[in-house]
């Protein structure tokens, strides 16, 4: 199964550092795109949109989500779920369910004042989603520059110990930097997710 992530950056244009946030942007654009299957693209300077397997979706938002807010700015996002009827190599020209999906509820968080959600083709699934997403909106909401290192290096595979010598900073740190974003939450929210996912 496919999704299609939709995002923007929030208030770019009162970003301190514009050109130097959206080169790292697109370098883990390019890091992504280490899968073959996926593809990601900017467009109109401050909107992205990505076709990814599924299962990598959540894990991409946060990656996402954790760089934006270690570069000090903010980010909107929306995954949508389902059959790509019609791909084509230019992401633009592309059609399908999930980049439907994706692209009106993207639309409809700014007036929501929500930052996050996913919806697949499923209403039942969606329902239960949108509760998730809501409260992990809340909670993503409280993360700090801090925190969002920590978090960017653990979904990149890096053990806690690893972390601490990167950063220089006790493995107790790493550990507490983890707890005050609510981590052990997020893995929860992983899990189900997968779940989720595999049902398709």
């Amino acid at each position: 199964m496919e999704a299609v992530i939709t995002g923007d950056i929030i208030n770019s244009s009162s970003v301190e550092n514009r050109d130097a946030l959206l080169k790292r942007l697109k370098q883990e654009f390019s890091q992504f795109e280490r899968n073959s299957s996926n593809s990601f693209s900017l467009y109109r300077g401050d909107a992205f949109q990505g076709i990814c397997n599924a299962l990598e979706a959540f894990n991409i938002y946060l990656k996402i989500k954790s760089l934006l807010i270690f570069e000090k700015s903010d980010v909107r996002i929306a995954i949508g779920i389902g059959p790509i009827e019609y791909m084509k190599k230019n992401l633009a020209e592309s059609d399908g369910t999930a980049f439907r999906l994706s692209g009106r509820t993207l639309d409809s968080l700014k007036p929501a004042n929500k930052k996050f959600m996913i919806k697949t083709v499923s209403d039942e699934t969606n329902k239960e989603l949108e509760l998730s997403c809501s409260m992990l909106d809340v909670i993503l909401s409280n993360w700090t520059v801090k925190s969002t290192e920590v978090i960017y290096y653990i979904l990149e595979g890096k053990t806690q110990s690893e972390i601490a010598e990167l950063l220089n900073i006790s493995q107790s740190a790493v550990h507490q930097r983890l707890q005050t974003a609510n981590w052990p939450v997020i893995e929860l929210f992983m899990k189900r997710y997968e779940e989720i996912v595999n049902q398709f």
